[in-house]
């Protein structure tokens, strides 16, 4: 193939290559012409060719040339030889396929270059045995700001519960103390117990008393009591609406049956649940301290919060 152009310094020499692989842009200075006419009549007597590469050489000055290999896909190389003598093993570099065995092929080392996707066929599935579908490979862990789902929503399980909370009581006298409560979540049923401490509440009877009695009339209450609630989820959001018979024991031995109900709301997070509760309670009559008569109905309410432990 004849060169086609002009280098417009030095001596210059009409070049022809047999190759189809290789054009030459322009003409190339004296010394690299022979190299040339020698390249091609030696890539014309080669049988391993890549034949999807084509290489084209141009003078960049009189004492390199560019190399640039294009194969049919796009893919492209560029080698500067700086020497008229390293043309044509550059050439057979670029343009012959190597032959390789298996065992080269296994030892050689990896070379960078285009990633080439090859079609994987499937498996053959066996008549006998269906295929199962693969399941994705599980990353690490990682912590994340979403909490797990809740744990009491699955259809027939069973949790238990324990936690505790504080809270104040309204009626004649305000009272602040703790409660613990354990209890057992079926379903959407809840049934549990609790235990609380009223400190230094006033005996219902104690606002007509002295400054010198008053001491003595204030008392401490445990209540100890049952609870029976529906149970109810959305979301993350818990909610729990339920009566509890109580029986409340003072610090002056009396004894004292209640009837209460409560609702509950609270927002689960991972195996804990926080919440905040609201309960009414209704007391019998009983006989007032120091002999008095018998005081009315007592009507307590009370506000709590607090946090719960929940089994997975």
């Amino acid at each position: 193939m004849a060169s086609t152009g002009a280098m417009g310094e030095g001596p210059q020499a009409r070049v022809v290559c047999d190759s189809p692989q290789v054009t030459v842009l322009g003409t190339l200075p004296e010394p690299w012409s022979p190299e040339v006419n020698r390249a091609c009549e030696a890539l014309s007597t080669l049988a391993d060719l890549d034949v999807s590469a084509h290489a084209t050489l141009t003078a960049v000055s009189p004492q390199k040339v560019k190399v640039a290999v294009e194969l049919t896909d796009g893919r492209r190389a560029e080698r500067r030889v700086a020497a008229p003598a390293r043309l044509v093993p550059t050439l057979e570099a670029l343009l012959v396929v190597p032959k390789l065995t298996k065992k080269a092929e296994l030892e050689a080392p990896p070379v960078e270059s285009v990633p080439v996707e090859l079609p994987v066929e499937p498996p053959e599935e066996s008549a006998e045995r269906p295929r199962t579908p693969l399941r994705p490979i599980a990353s690490a862990p990682m912590i994340t700001a979403e909490p797990s789902e809740p744990l009491h929503t699955e259809p027939g399980a069973v949790h238990f519960e324990l936690g505790a909370d504080i809270g104040a009581r309204l009626g004649r006298d305000v009272a602040l103390g703790p409660q613990l409560f354990g209890s057992f979540h079926l379903a959407s049923w809840r049934l549990g117990a609790a235990v609380r401490w009223d400190p230094g509440t006033r005996a219902p009877s104690a606002p007509e008393l002295s400054a010198s009695h008053l001491d003595r009339a204030r008392i401490d209450t445990f209540v100890g009591e049952l609870q029976f609630a529906r149970h109810l989820t959305l979301w993350r959001l818990g909610f729990d609406v339920g009566v509890s018979p109580r029986l409340a024991v003072t610090s002056q031995a009396r004894v004292d049956f209640r009837g209460g109900a409560f609702a509950r709301v609270g927002y689960q997070l991972g195996t804990l649940t926080f919440f905040a509760v609201l309960d009414t309670e209704l007391s019998r009559p009983s006989a007032t301290a120091f002999g008095g008569p018998l005081s009315p109905v007592g009507f307590t309410g009370g506000l709590a919060i607090g946090a719960a432990w929940v089994t997975p």
